[in-house]
C-alpha cells in the first residue's frame, strides 16, 4: 500500500490493456457517484456502529522488523490508550517479480528459506501483542506478479494460492501454539479491485470471477482444514475510474457467493481515498455497494480500512490531517463493525512521525469533536528573485497540537503544500521545511512585474492559520 501511485497506474493499464486468458470487454459505465438502480432505498445493509473510533491498525513488516520491545511496548501501550484491538501484519513473505523471496520469519520452505531475513519479525509482533492483549491477522505472503498478471493467468494464481497454504501451514506450526489467541487471524494479502473483467458488461464477467473465487478456495478450504477457528481478512480497493458502484456491488456479491467463504472471514476494503483511488463525496456510495452485498450474501463480517495518508501536490506521501480522516471513519461507521486503518504506525504514531496527530486523536476521543484552535500565522516571510526563480522563507508556526503543513499560495492560487515526514526507521527527527522555491515564477515576473506570494500553516486537525503575506516587485 506504500507504492499506491504506482499500483494504480498499474491498475489503470491492466484494465486498458485485459491481456488476458480469460478475455475481456471495455464497456462499462463510469458512473462515480455510484448512483444506480440496484442500490434503491428498499434493500438491507450492514449495521454500523455509533461511536467513530480506530479498532486497530495494519503495520508492514518492513516498518516493525527494526523494532525492539520497548519500541513495540511504547507502540502498543499507546494503541492500546487509543482502544486499538487488533494489527495487521501486512506479509510474512514476499516475491518479487524477478522470483526471489524475502521472508520476515525463519522459513524452511524452498524459495523462502534462501531470502529469509535475520529478524524474526512474525514472531516479534506476536510475542508483544500477546503482552498488550493486542489480536493479530498474520498475511501469508504475496507475490508481487499479481500486479500484472492477477487473475489472467489461472494458472499462475493458483499456484500462488498453493505457496499461501504452505505458508500458513508453517506459520501456524511455528507459532500457534505459543502464542494462542494472540495469532487471532489470516490476512490473504493480494489486493483485489474492480478490474474491467468483474463489470456487468464484460462478456467474460462470470468466467472471471469463477477463476478468482477457485483461487481464494485454495487457501479458504486450506484453512478451514488448518484453523477453522481463526478468520481470514482480506483488504480490496476501488478504482471509481473503472466503473460504478453498482457493479462493485454485484461483483462481490457473487464472489461471495461463489467463494467458500466461512463465517467470520472479513471483508475490509480500503477506502481508496488516502491513494486517490475514490474521492470522498463518492465513498458513501461505494460503501454502501459493499455492504448490500453482505449483507445479502451474510457469509462474511464487514469492516473497514480507511487510508490515513494523502500525497502532496508534488506527489509525496503524507500524512492526512484528521478533518479528512475523521470523515472517512464517519461515512466507514454507517455500515461497518469495526474501522482499522492503514496505517496508524506509518502515519500518526509519534515513534514516526510529530506526535501532533496522535495528540489530536487523543484530544477528540476525550472530547468528542476535532478540536479547532489554529496556528500562529508564519511570521518573517522573505521572498528573493534569484537565478530566476523565486525563493521564499519564514518562521515557524506554532500549535497547541502540532504543525503539519505548509500551504504556498501565489497570486491567490494554491502552488504547494508542505508536509512534515516520517523517520521510517532513520535517526533523523522528522522536519517540516520552512522555505521552497517556487521555479516558475521567472515567466510571471517578467510579463507581470509583481507577485504576491502567502503561506499558511495547517495543523493536524485541518485548522489553517492566517496568511503571512510578501508582494515580490521588480526593482
Amino acid at each position: 500500500m506504500y507504492k499506491m501511485l504506482k499500483k494504480y497506474i498499474s491498475v489503470v493499464l491492466a484494465a486498458t490493456l485485459c491481456v488476458s486468458a480469460v478475455g475481456c470487454t471495455n464497456s462499462n459505465n463510469n458512473n462515480n457517484s455510484g448512483d444506480a438502480s440496484s442500490l434503491g432505498s428498499t434493500t438491507v445493509y450492514t449495521k454500523g456502529v455509533s461511536e467513530i473510533k480506530l479498532s486497530g491498525t495494519f503495520i508492514q513488516s518492513w516498518l516493525c522488523s527494526a523494532w525492539s520491545d520497548e519500541r513495540w511496548a511504547e507502540e502498543l501501550t499507546m494503541m492500546k490508550g487509543l482502544g486499538m484491538e487488533y494489527i495487521v501484519l501486512g506479509d510474512s513473505a514476499t516475491k518479487d517479480t524477478s522470483g526471489s523471496w524475502y521472508s520476515f520469519y525463519p522459513s524452511q520452505l524452498d524459495g523462502l528459506k534462501e531470502g529469509k531475513g535475520s529478524v524474526d519479525t512474525v514472531e516479534n509482533a506476536l510475542r508483544n501483542c500477546q503482552k498488550f492483549g493486542i489480536k493479530v491477522f498474520v498475511g501469508m505472503g504475496l507475490d508481487e506478479n499479481w500486479w500484472d498478471k492477477f487473475i489472467y493467468d489461472s494458472d499462475w494464481f493458483n499456484e500462488s494460492n498453493t505457496k499461501y497454504t504452505e505458508i500458513a501451514q508453517e506459520l501456524y506450526d511455528l507459532y500457534k501454539k505459543d502464542y494462542g489467541d494472540t495469532f487471532y487471524g489470516w490476512y490473504w494479502v493480494p489486493e483485489i479491485w474492480n478490474a474491467d473483467v468483474f463489470n456487468h458488461s464484460s462478456s467474460s464477467r462470470d468466467a472471471s470471477i469463477t477463476v478468482l473465487a477457485n483461487g481464494l478456495d485454495i487457501v479458504l478450504d486450506y484453512l478451514t482444514q488448518l484453523s477453522p477457528e481463526m478468520p481470514m481478512m482480506l483488504s480490496p480497493f476501488a478504482n471509481t475510474d473503472l466503473g460504478s458502484a453498482d457493479d462493485n456491488y454485484l461483483f462481490w456479491r457473487d464472489l461471495i457467493k461463489e467463494a467458500n467463504f466461512r463465517e467470520g472471514d472479513i471483508l475490509c476494503p480500503m477506502d481508496s481515498v488516502g491513494a486517490g483511488g475514490t474521492k470522498i463525496e463518492y465513498l458513501d456510495k461505494w460503501f454502501e455497494a459493499y455492504s448490500k452485498a453482505v449483507a445479502e450474501t451474510g457469509k462474511v463480517e464487514f469492516w473497514a480500512n480507511c487510508e490515513d495518508f494523502g500525497y502532496t501536490m508534488n506527489k509525496e506521501a503524507c500524512s492526512a490531517n484528521w478533518d479528512r480522516f475523521l470523515q472517512q471513519m464517519t461515512i466507514a461507521s454507517k455500515y461497518c463493525k469495526k474501522t482499522i486503518t492503514f496505517a496508524y504506525a506509518h502515519y500518526y504514531s509519534p515513534y514516526n512521525t510529530i506526535d501532533g496527530f496522535n495528540k489530536t486523536y487523543e484530544d477528540y476521543l476525550k472530547n468528542g469533536k476535532l478540536e479547532t484552535e489554529k496556528p500562529s500565522t508564519p511570521e518573517n516571510l522573505t521572498v528573493k528573485f534569484e537565478n530566476k526563480v523565486a525563493i521564499l522563507d519564514w518562521d515557524a508556526s506554532t500549535d497547541n497540537m502540532g504543525v503539519s503543513q505548509y500551504n504556498i499560495y501565489r497570486n491567490g492560487k494554491m502552488i504547494e503544500n508542505i508536509c512534515v515526514g516520517r523517520s521510517d526507521n532513520a535517526v533523523a527527527v522528522p522536519q517540516l521545511d520552512t522555505s521552497t522555491t517556487d521555479w516558475d515564477a521567472k515567466d510571471l515576473f517578467s510579463t507581470d512585474g509583481m507577485i504576491t506570494y502567502s503561506v499558511t500553516a495547517v495543523d493536524c486537525a485541518g485548522n489553517e492559520s492566517d496568511k503571512a503575506e510578501s508582494i515580490l516587485k521588480q526593482s
